[in-house]
């Protein structure tokens, strides 16, 4: 007979998280005091982020929360907040049916969430000069009342050439009229695109000269003739990021031009002014220009839209992509900047969220049933949520146990 110790991991049900999730509760009733702040409902990550641990056990714990909510938020503002509620609440979500909803409805829902009053005005008037569309920049600034404006201009992401730059004053630089010309791929030689550069030259001509990249003989014949005044011809470049790889789509789609192609037989030694577009009001920004287009781009903005529906909600770097050009080709910019204060923090995350949550309804709704009650929820903010949640639960659910030794006879 042979005895034999045997380690065995036995697991047991963890209560490791139940101070933080009663806390988490308290958001959505009555708050929180913490920090020299009060936090709410929509305040969790703000919250998470806010508290002290005494052990570095408490933190560990903190930190798995945290870094839980900071993917839901990474994904889109708001996500957060339902991840929250599912994880501290032990209530099912059925879903009954996916749905469109009219926008008015949508961002009745959204004011609905939002605690502020100030944030549901500025909320309210983002929607109202904005829609669903167009770019919306929010900071906290030092100023004695919110300011909104609204400023006219689509973006194109595309890079001013680094060593076309690096030799000639080009930053910020502004022009009311462009001319466009883009090239799909990229010149060999100056003696190629000579014809081009010599009519730019005799008819003082403004040119955004867009390629897949530049040889160092091009880039130094510009840069000479554009620091002698000879030449105002820019070198942009495109696809060296996932997120500019169809810029020369998106800027043709607002200017005007038409790809110069070898593809279709073009040569770019023949006349190329055929093939310009314009832009208004062009000003040079760091990875970007900012222009008022010529063309209206919106036969190229439904067909991104109908490919956004079609993309799994799960894909979060294509519908990041897509989302992106979406915004940049429209021709609006909203500029809100909220007076400074102790409560403007908190302010600007709601509208954060409210804008998040708002775009998320119109594009899909998802309505399920909780408690017996139908509930409308942005579709692709719901999914992640859950999907968080299930990874949260699986995760907490494999700590706490311990190892136990028994004998085994045979």
């Amino acid at each position: 007979m042979v005895t034999k110790n045997k380690m065995v991991w036995s697991p047991t049900k963890s209560n490791d998280f139940k101070n933080i999730v009663r806390d988490i509760k308290k958001l959505s009733t009555s708050g929180i005091y913490s920090s020299q702040n009060v936090f709410f409902k929509n305040d969790v990550f703000n919250y998470i982020c806010s508290l002290e641990s005494d052990s570095s056990l408490d933190y560990a714990k903190r930190n798995i929360i945290l870094d839980t909510l900071l993917c839901a938020r990474k994904y889109s503002p708001g996500t957060e907040v339902l991840l929250a509620d599912m994880i501290v609440s032990a209530d099912s979500y059925n879903t009954e049916r996916v749905c469109r909803i009219s926008s008015g409805e949508a961002a009745s829902l959204t004011k609905s969430k939002i605690k502020n009053r100030k944030a549901q005005r500025i909320f309210q008037s983002i929607v109202d000069l904005m829609g669903t569309t167009g770019r919306i920049h929010i900071t906290e600034e030092p100023i004695s009342s919110t300011e909104i404006k609204l400023s006219e201009g689509c973006e194109i992401n595309i890079t001013i050439d680094h060593r076309f730059a690096s030799q000639s004053n080009v930053k910020n630089i502004k022009f009311d009229f462009v001319n466009v010309c883009i090239i799909e791929g990229a010149p060999a030689s100056v003696s190629e695109i000579n014809r081009l550069l010599t009519h730019c030259h005799e008819n003082n001509t403004v040119l955004l000269l867009l390629a897949r990249s530049f040889p160092e003989e091009v880039i130094n014949t510009l840069s000479v003739n554009w620091n002698s005044k000879k030449l105002r011809v820019m070198p942009y470049v495109y696809g060296d990021s996932v997120y500019n790889i169809n810029s020369h789509a998106d800027l043709a789609a607002v200017s005007g031009a038409i790809p110069v192609s070898q593809m279709f037989g073009d040569s770019l030694s023949s006349d190329l002014t055929e093939k310009f577009g314009s832009l208004l009001q062009f000003v040079n920004r760091e990875k970007k220009v900012i222009a008022k287009p010529t063309c209206d781009p919106k036969r190229l903005i439904n067909d991104l839209k109908t490919k956004l529906s079609k993309v799994d909600w799960s894909n979060h770097d294509s519908v990041e992509i897509i989302t992106r050009r979406i915004s940049a080709l429209s021709d609006k910019t909203l500029y809100v900047k909220i007076a400074k204060s102790q409560e403007s923090w908190r302010i600007k995350n709601e509208i954060d969220i409210a804008i998040a949550q708002y775009n998320s309804y119109c594009r899909k709704t998802i309505i399920v049933k909780r408690n017996g009650k139908l509930e409308k929820l942005p579709y692709d903010i719901y999914k992640k949520a859950t999907e968080l949640q299930n990874t949260f639960r699986t995760l907490t659910e494999k700590i706490g146990g311990f190892i136990v030794y028994c004998d085994k006879k045979h």
